[in-house]
């Protein structure tokens, strides 16, 4: 049985402003949560941002390929 649905959103992750950011916390915040409301399945939402290690030995391979695989079993894809 399917436990969540899971999400992928694409958005900025350096230079942007904090307005920015906040914004985005709070879209992911309410995704998160909605199931509490609806009674629907649980959203987990990977945020780059939160979800990848920004700091990259590789030069930023490392951050991609922890979006890529992300992105391959997210169900959606939310920009």
């Amino acid at each position: 049985m399917k436990e969540c649905i899971r999400i992928f959103l694409i958005c900025p992750v350096k230079s942007m402003p904090g307005t920015t950011e906040k914004k985005i916390k709070k879209y992911v915040r309410a995704l998160e949560n909605e199931h509490k409301k609806t009674g629907g399945l649980p959203k987990k939402v990977h945020w780059p941002l939160r979800d990848t290690p920004q700091d990259d030995p590789a030069g930023g391979f490392n951050i991609c390929k922890t979006n890529f695989r992300a992105i391959l079993v997210a169900e959606e894809i939310h920009i």
